[in-house]
């Protein structure tokens, strides 16, 4: 039992990531871009959707970082580059794969983020 506890808080020590602010989000992984075919699949909408979701007329540049989070499905991090009257604003989408067969995608948040 001892060494399943010590096993397990290994485990969660491993997959705590720094957030934006200098903080720790348990259970965040961050992920290369594009590493899995619902990955880019999640960023492939975020670009699709960030406009509306975002409330934003700026045009995508590119993403900067991917964090995936396992919840009731899986939640994607996306911290992407816009352009807005010629000025590169960041934004963080949050995309929620639900656990649903198939591949279907929400946004869940999107908020502009300080540099």
């Amino acid at each position: 039992m001892i060494i399943f506890l010590l096993y397990a808080v290994s485990a969660i020590q491993l997959h705590l990531e720094d957030d934006d602010e200098g903080g720790f989000v348990p259970g965040r992984v961050s992920t290369s871009t594009s590493t899995s075919d619902i990955q880019q699949k999640c960023e492939q909408y975020a670009q699709q959707n960030f406009q509306q979701a975002c409330n934003t007329n700026s045009s995508w540049k590119g993403i900067d970082s991917v964090q995936k989070q396992l919840v009731a499905g899986s939640l994607y991090y996306i911290n992407a580059n816009v352009e807005n009257n010629g000025q590169i604003e960041k934004y963080q989408i949050v995309i929620w794969v639900k656990p649903e067969a198939g591949l279907n995608m929400q946004v869940k948040e999107c908020n502009k983020l300080s540099f």
